[in-house]
């Protein structure tokens, strides 16, 4: 099993998991955003499914597929989006 994360297509980290680690995408962004000092958006509701600048994707094989085996928003059509939390954003 591999793990993706990608940031509009550009791929941030890529690379094979042990046979114990967690398969679980949300595991793997939070421990991306922690060593990047980085938080991510926790689902609302409010942003559509889909619509978000990062993903992350866990799957079988090393080069992407069609196939995905698990992501943080299995009802998303581009399958696994996160968005990453600000402070707070000033005019």
């Amino acid at each position: 099993m591999f793990v993706e994360i990608s940031h509009r297509g550009k791929t941030l980290l890529l690379r094979r998991l042990a046979p114990t680690e967690s398969l679980d995408p949300a595991y793997h962004a939070d421990v991306w955003c922690a060593a990047h000092d980085l938080r991510r958006v926790q689902p609302d509701g409010h942003i559509p499914s889909g619509c978000a600048d990062y993903r992350c994707e866990v799957r079988q094989t090393k080069e992407a597929s069609v196939v995905i085996w698990d992501a943080l928003d299995p009802a998303s059509v581009c399958g696994t989006c996160f968005y990453l939390a600000a402070e707070e954003v000033v005019p």
